[in-house]
């Protein structure tokens, strides 16, 4: 997208949540993103290009150690290192698109909410009695 704010780079199933993420950042922020579904390694140059057309980049990963964030540093040069930042999901559910988008608009200084978990015990279906 030519006029993207920054570029978001992923790979294997994060593929979907990124496409959805997009179309939420789109619709409720009108932030524009640009993404670049990475298929190989070791890199090639259609990356740096990409990375070279944004002011910053998402490294999006279902990793906690952020792996492919390590490899990029080792691979790419130092002023395209600086463009990059980290969205990790490791929290043993498969990635979903709000997790992409409360976190990138954060680190974009947008108030995000913040989202409340409650604790169900196991074998109960959570119900008080008065529903």
């Amino acid at each position: 997208m030519a006029d993207a704010k920054a570029g978001l780079i992923g790979y294997g199933t994060s593929h979907w949540a990124i496409g959805e993420s997009r179309d939420q950042l789109r619709e409720e922020t009108d932030f524009k993103t640009s993404y670049f579904r990475l298929r190989a390694y070791p890199f090639n140059d259609e990356l740096a290009t990409f990375i070279d057309a944004h002011d910053h980049v998402y490294v999006i990963e279902q990793n906690r150690d952020a792996q492919l964030l390590q490899l990029m540093t080792l691979h790419l040069t130092p002023d395209r290192v600086k463009k990059l930042r980290s969205i990790l999901h490791y929290n043993g559910l498969p990635i979903d698109a709000r997790s992409i988008t409360d976190d990138l608009l954060a680190q974009e200084g947008y108030e995000v909410a913040k989202r409340t978990t409650r604790v169900v015990a196991a074998g109960s279906s959570g119900m008080t009695g008065g529903e």
